[in-house]
């Protein structure tokens, strides 16, 4: 008889609803909750390398172009494209068979969320090649259309098994956190993975990661001096021996791999002064205008001109600091329904001001990595956990860490992007040139052009009926996080913002009336904003990795490395964020699993 399942809890596996967001208490009908549920959940939460993402699909510009797709396995659902937008999983187990056939010893049984209107059969690609599920009671599965999707597959049951109670056993902690959206809201006991790890009847083919076996300073959030400030690689000093250096890692290098002069004609020097000079004008951005800030040119533009002793800027001068290097694989496509966005990686700069001071003005890089498919985004991630073996800092750690950089940063490492760069694209926030935070965002088109910030409308449509209106149309796609904020609503109407000035504790919400109508809608989208990620939604003062000066120690806010946060709008409930913890379990657990446990991982849409 086949087997059935059901969903035992209100929050639907590796689904992003949560039936509450209180931590860290956990009671008991919770924990037996969990088990049956995704251990892990991917949130993107990006600017300034803790709130950006690249799910930049609006053109105003706004979006950096589709990849296209090494397979067609994400086109099989007419206008949806599965690794954009994956079926959401309720469970997934595999049953050994007791007469195992050519083509496998066991069958795996997947069963969908419902109304998703997906096909009787769907492919997926694993390691061996496509593996079609079936629903239409042929190669294994027993009755049609029952929702329950079967396919014959090779499993060895023993390796698996004890693969996953090795892991389990060397866990340094004693729990696997639970994170939904990008909040963390309960924990998993060690022994009670363990204890399922040890089914023959239905093997439980959910990943699982450990926060533990990842070291976050090596592998997600490089910042040790001995890195950022290698003076083979960056800039470590204003004056002095190797206050010069267009090492690979440095400021100078990487606009000048994005200007890629040979290819565009336009030099590097130009294509930074073009990029610094829009600070000088007025932007009209989807038509809303974004003010001039002119103290570009006295804190910026004119001391790195007077240092390059001329009229053209000489980048090997560049009064930037790199402040971090970091992994956000995190942000991926569902790379089992074929070639596309393996994520991103980043580059953190600091500006530095004539007295050699770190001015309030961070500048995030931020490139796509594009991969044909599950195998090669498990080899990606697999580079960076494994610059855990060279001690940090040491040559050997810089030396592979530069390996990985170059693949993005090169020029032509994108040949099918503006100017062959993989930049998705570049935001800055600072304070430095005018009052308040501003957060903005460019991309390459010949020059760095000013576009929209991204899930964020303009500032003057806080508190008003269209931003109440907005989210309450929409509230079942922000809840399941697939919105994306449209350039116009409604019609014709200006909506997604220039740039996204901020003060300390905004958050979106309604005005006196009419209401946003599920509180946790308004908490998703305010938190999917430039401006609220910043600030209000989770207790940051403006950026997620602080300006510091050379030598002096780069900090975290409290939204990467731990913080608990009351909702601001409704004073309940309250919030546990820790996004490095988040991203140290997802990137444990894509690097231990096979394809076919990686796929029913579901992505979550958000800028932030």
């Amino acid at each position: 008889m086949k087997t059935r399942f059901k969903v035992l809890n209100s929050i639907s596996f590796f689904s992003g609803q949560p039936t509450a967001n209180v931590v860290p208490a956990q009671t008991a009908t919770s924990q037996r909750a969990v088990r049956w549920r995704g251990l892990i959940l991917l949130a993107c939460c990006l600017a300034i390398s803790g709130c950006n993402r690249a799910c930049n699909k609006n053109n105003n510009g706004g979006g950096s172009p589709t990849p296209t797709p090494i397979s067609d396995s994400g086109n099989q659902v007419p206008g949806r494209d599965l690794r954009e937008d994956p079926p959401k999983v309720d469970s997934i187990f595999a049953r050994p068979l007791p007469n195992p056939t050519a083509e496998g010893n066991v069958i795996v049984l997947v069963q969908f969320a419902k109304d998703q209107n997906l096909p009787p059969q769907l492919t997926i690609d694993v390691e061996d090649g496509p593996l079609t599920l079936h629903d239409d009671g042929k190669n294994g599965d027993e009755h049609a259309q029952d929702g329950t999707y079967s396919a014959i597959t090779k499993l060895d049951i023993a390796a698996f098994q004890k693969a996953d109670q090795d892991r389990l056993s060397r866990a340094k902690d004693g729990t696997i956190p639970i994170f939904v959206q990008r909040a963390k809201v309960s924990e998993e006991r060690i022994s009670a993975v363990l204890e399922r790890t040890k089914r023959f009847d239905l093997i439980d083919l959910r990943p699982f990661g450990l926060s533990s076996a990842v070291d976050i300073d090596r592998s997600l959030m490089i910042r040790a001096p001995t890195v950022v400030q290698d003076p083979t690689r960056t800039r470590t000093t204003c004056t002095g021996a190797g206050s010069s250096s267009m090492g690979k890692w440095s400021f100078g290098y990487v606009m000048q791999e994005m200007a890629n002069t040979p290819m565009t004609g336009i030099s590097a020097s130009d294509f930074t002064m073009n990029w610094l000079q829009t600070w000088l004008s007025p932007q009209n951005i989807n038509g809303w205008t974004v003010a001039q800030r002119n103290q570009i040119q006295n804190q910026v533009i004119t001391p790195w001109l007077t240092a390059s002793g001329g009229t053209t800027l000489d980048l090997s001068k560049a009064p930037f600091r790199l402040l971090a290097i970091v992994n956000r694989v995190d942000l991926r496509q569902n790379l089992v329904y074929g070639g596309g966005s393996a994520g991103e990686a980043r580059f953190v700069f600091g500006v530095m001001d004539a007295n050699c001071q770190a001015l309030q003005f961070v500048v995030i890089f931020e490139y796509g990595i594009k991969k044909k498919g599950c195998v090669d985004l498990r080899n990606w991630a697999k580079q960076w956990k494994d610059l855990d073996l060279n001690p940090l800092g040491s040559p050997a750690y810089n030396t592979a860490l530069e390996a990985i950089t170059e693949q993005f940063v090169k020029a032509n490492s994108d040949p099918a992007k503006p100017n062959g760069s993989a930049l998705n694209q570049l935001r800055t926030n600072e304070i430095a040139l005018s009052s308040p935070w501003e957060l903005r965002e460019f991309q390459v088109s010949g020059f760095l052009k000013p576009v929209t910030v991204k899930q964020m409308p303009d500032v003057s449509l806080n508190h008003t009926p269209t931003l109440v209106n907005y989210v309450n149309t929409f509230t079942p796609a922000i809840l399941a996080g697939t919105y994306v904020v449209p350039l116009d609503f409604p019609a014709g109407t200006h909506f997604l913002g220039g740039a996204a000035p901020t003060n300390f504790g905004d958050f979106w919400n309604n005005g006196a009336s009419p209401t946003i109508a599920n509180r946790q809608a308004r908490h998703l989208f305010s938190l999917g904003t430039c401006e609220a990620c910043h600030s209000g939604e989770t207790q940051t003062s403006f950026t997620h990795v602080k300006p510091a000066g050379f030598g002096a120690a780069v900090t975290l806010s409290g939204f990467l490395t731990g913080i608990s946060v009351v909702d601001p709008a409704d004073g309940s409930p309250t919030r546990l964020f820790n996004d490095l913890q988040r991203r140290a379990v997802d990137l444990d657990a894509l690097v231990n699993s096979s394809c076919l446990r990686i796929f029913p991982i579901e992505r979550v849409h958000q800028v932030h």
